[in-house]
C-alpha cells in the first residue's frame, strides 16, 4: 500500500512526464517551423542550457533529436554539460554524454563540468565516463592551457611581424590586459609573455 507521500510524488512525477511532453510537442512545433534550436538569451544560454538547470530531460532529448547544439557556450563558456553537472542531474550527463557532449570542455573560470560537480552520483559517471574514453590527467592538463598557448602562439606570431601589443582588440582590451580577464590558469601565461 502507498503512503501519502509516495501518492503525491507518483502524481507530480506522472504530471511532470505530461507537462513534458506537452512542452516537447510545443518544442518540436517551432523548430520544424524554423525556429533554431541554439538561440541564445542576454546571457548566452540556450534552450537545451536552461533544460539542463531545470531537470526537463524529456525536452532535452527533444532538443538533442532536433539538432540542438550539445556543446553551445553561454557568455561564461558553460556547456549545458557544466549546467547538468553543477546541479547534479546524472541521468542529463548521460543523455548529453551520449549525445558527444565535450567532458574536457573549459569555462571561462577554467572549469571542466566534472570540477564544478558535488553530486556523488553524478561525479561517478563523468570519473567511468572519462576512464572508459581513455583521458588522463595530461590530457585534462592539456585541454586546461589549451586557449593560454593559442594566445601565446598568436603574441608571438605579432612580435615577430613587429606588430604593436598596444592596438586595442575589439573589446577595448589590450593584450597586456587581456590574460586579466582569463582563467585563473592564465597567469602562466603571463609569465611566458614576459619571457618572449
Amino acid at each position: 500500500r502507498e503512503s501519502s507521500g509516495e501518492a503525491v510524488r507518483r502524481r507530480q512525477a506522472t504530471n511532470h512526464s505530461r507537462h513534458g511532453v506537452g512542452v516537447c510537442v510545443t518544442v518540436r512545433q517551432l523548430l520544424n517551423s524554423g525556429v533554431s534550436p541554439d538561440l541564445f538569451n542576454e546571457d548566452g544560454l540556450t534552450a537545451l542550457h536552461q533544460c539542463c538547470i531545470d531537470d526537463f530531460a524529456d525536452v532535452v532529448r527533444c532538443l538533442l533529436e532536433m539538432g540542438a547544439s550539445v556543446n553551445a557556450c553561454d557568455s561564461e563558456l558553460w556547456t549545458p554539460l557544466h549546467a547538468a553537472a553543477t546541479c547534479g542531474h546524472t541521468g542529463l550527463v548521460q543523455l548529453l554524454v551520449q549525445a558527444g557532449a565535450d567532458l574536457l570542455a573549459v569555462n571561462a573560470d577554467g572549469n571542466m563540468p566534472y570540477d564544478l560537480c558535488e553530486d556523488e552520483a553524478t561525479l561517478e559517471l563523468l570519473e567511468v565516463v572519462m576512464a572508459e574514453q581513455g583521458i588522463t590527467q595530461e590530457r585534462i592538463d592539456e585541454c586546461r592551457g589549451a586557449k593560454e598557448k593559442e594566445m601565446l602562439a598568436g603574441i608571438k606570431q605579432l612580435i615577430e611581424a613587429g606588430s604593436d601589443l598596444n592596438i586595442p582588440h575589439e573589446h577595448g582590451a589590450t593584450l597586456v590586459r587581456q590574460p586579466q580577464t582569463r582563467s585563473k590558469h592564465t597567469h602562466i601565461g603571463e609569465t611566458k609573455i614576459m619571457t618572449l
